[in-house]
């Protein structure tokens, strides 16, 4: 529960500045949401406490929504989106999963997450990255069937929630 709390303030209201676009200000309909990430023209929201990921167009006065996966018994608490793949991360089960590109985001594998809290996911093109909230580290994993974790590291900050990284720095 004070987990999320951060992660759902910081969600709670979108800023977008987007390359071409002007800056906006959406809110979002969601309550609990932990977890966004930008492809191509949607933003994908995943939402904790209705178990749901909710894909919306990316326009400039509004975010229409155009699909809503419902997963039930999983808390979502990160979310990574790949052309063909989703990688999620729940908290409460304590699992990272790999889900199909279809109509149900069908589960692939599941494997122990790293640490007890997995609270953020992000893919940089090759590798998917974790953070734990309770040991308060960033984990490194092979996109392999285990997620094998190939380097681990101490966040700056004692909970991390987030997590972004480019060709040059790390963001938590």
């Amino acid at each position: 529960g004070k987990a999320l709390l951060p992660a759902a303030a910081v969600v709670g209201a979108l800023w977008i500045a987007w390359a071409g676009r002007a800056r906006s200000n959406y809110s979002v309909p969601y309550s609990n949401p932990t977890a966004i990430v930008f492809m191509d023209n949607n933003v994908w929201i995943a939402d904790w406490f209705s178990q749901a990921i909710y894909v919306h167009e990316l326009h400039k006065r509004d975010l229409p929504l155009k699909r809503t996966f419902y997963l039930p018994d999983m808390h979502l608490t990160g979310m990574a989106v790949l052309g063909n793949a989703i990688y999620t991360a729940d908290s409460w089960a304590h699992v990272l999963r790999k889900h199909r590109m279809d109509d149900h985001l069908s589960v692939v594998f599941s494997v122990p997450s790293p640490g007890p809290s997995p609270c953020s996911l992000f893919w940089d093109g090759k590798y998917l990255w974790s953070c734990d909230l309770t040991t308060g580290r960033i984990y490194q994993h092979q996109a392999d069937d285990r997620l094998t974790v190939v380097a681990s590291y101490a966040s700056p900050g004692k909970a991390p929630v987030g997590f972004f990284k480019d060709d040059r720095f790390a963001w938590s």
